[in-house]
């Protein structure tokens, strides 16, 4: 994904890094406030997220979307 995005010379946002990063900052307790597992819809989901998890995705993306078009623009 890097290379093809450096290849056509096209941003890149590497959610996964990211996620990781912030989880790693946030800790687990609160990462895990993330998911769906912990509401009384699922007690299995740990891909989907609840709006709080949504919100904070979101806001990592933006951010770093952000950073993105500042460096552009110099």
């Amino acid at each position: 994904m890097k290379d093809l995005a450096a290849y056509y010379d096209i941003p890149c946002i590497d959610l996964n890094t990211l996620m990781v990063d912030h989880y790693n900052t946030i800790g687990y307790d609160t990462a895990y406030t993330y998911h769906l597992i912990s509401t009384e819809l699922s007690d299995t989901d740990m891909t989907h997220f609840t709006e709080t998890g949504a919100y904070a995705v979101a806001g990592l993306v933006a951010d770093t979307l952000c950073k993105i078009l500042q460096d552009e623009s110099k």
